[in-house]
């Protein structure tokens, strides 16, 4: 019987891809000064609001084209995440202590402003505008424009997808083949998702699940504990309050939120090797971007 033969109609096993080398460990408090290779490619909590600041700014800029006095509406107040925040899992002992598995209340978006029929179209496009059709630059936006085939308001020409898709594009994908901002964060996942599932992660776990079953919580998932034992109904409550404050305590005694740093660090220095062309495109095209944001928003 040939080799083919009796590979025939067996499914072709994936051999697990092998772990990254790490060294130790140091010890870390709640996460607040670790920062992962990949961090500077892409925004941060901080940049994100100014990103989003400059976004506004240029949709007003935009509606200003048509004699429109448009004011975008004002973004929620949020406390911006210092370092890794709670990527794995809640660290803040302070947090903890005040809110539990919660936190506090989430801004909400406010609604846009009223807007007559014209507005609406230059601001958003046609209603039934197919995504897949959009431009994905300003660049092809532009050379669009030049050929007179937009729709015309106050004697304009409107962009496909109206001033949003304009804001956007003018901030994320000005020239034609930028990196698509999605890029960068399909990188994070991956790093997350393989640090994750690593032997040495899950050591780490398993070391913090021991240490809650020492005060009587039967848990093993460090970041979501609260879902296992049924306290998604008040996450801030007393008990709530008392797990989150131990399970901070067990992160720190068991250097858990360390180890699973230096883990996914080595898995994304790895990333930053095999994509390294890209990704310098990718931190240029974000520098420039910030630039611009911060020129807007001064």
């Amino acid at each position: 019987m040939s080799l083919s033969s009796c590979s025939s109609g067996e499914k072709e096993r994936k051999l697990p891809e092998p772990e990254v080398e790490v060294g130790a460990a140091r010890d870390a408090g709640d996460g607040q000064e670790l920062r992962l290779p990949l961090d500077p490619y892409s925004a941060s909590p901080v940049q994100a609001e100014i990103l989003d600041r400059a976004q506004g700014v240029l949709k007003a800029k935009c509606m200003k084209r048509y004699g429109f006095s448009y004011a975008p509406p004002p973004l929620p107040k949020t406390d911006p995440v210092e370092g890794i925040g709670n990527r794995y899992g809640i660290s803040d002992p302070a947090v903890a202590a005040k809110f539990g598995y919660g936190g506090p209340d989430a801004g909400v978006q406010a609604e846009e402003p009223p807007l007559g029929e014209k507005e609406s179209f230059v601001l958003n496009g046609p209603d039934e505008l197919d995504p897949d059709s959009l431009p994905d630059s300003q660049e092809e936006v532009d050379a669009l424009a030049a050929g007179g085939s937009a729709k015309i308001v106050n004697g304009v020409a409107v962009p496909p997808g109206g001033c949003l898709r304009e804001s956007f594009l003018k901030l994320y994908a000005p020239q034609a083949g930028a990196v698509d901002i999605i890029f960068t964060q399909n990188l994070e996942r991956e790093s997350f998702a393989r640090s994750r599932s690593d032997s040495r992660v899950k050591e780490a776990a398993s070391a913090w699940s021991a240490c809650m079953r020492k005060s009587g919580y039967e848990v093993s998932d460090p970041m979501n504990p609260g879902n296992e034992l049924n306290l998604t109904e008040d996450l801030s409550g007393e008990e709530a309050v008392a797990t989150a404050v131990k399970d901070v305590d067990c992160k720190k005694r068991t250097n858990f939120i360390r180890r699973w740093f230096e883990v996914e660090s080595a898995y994304q220095r790895e990333i930053l090797e095999r994509e390294a062309e890209t990704l310098k495109k990718a931190k240029a095209e974000h520098e420039a971007r910030m630039r611009l944001a911060a020129s807007l928003v001064k």
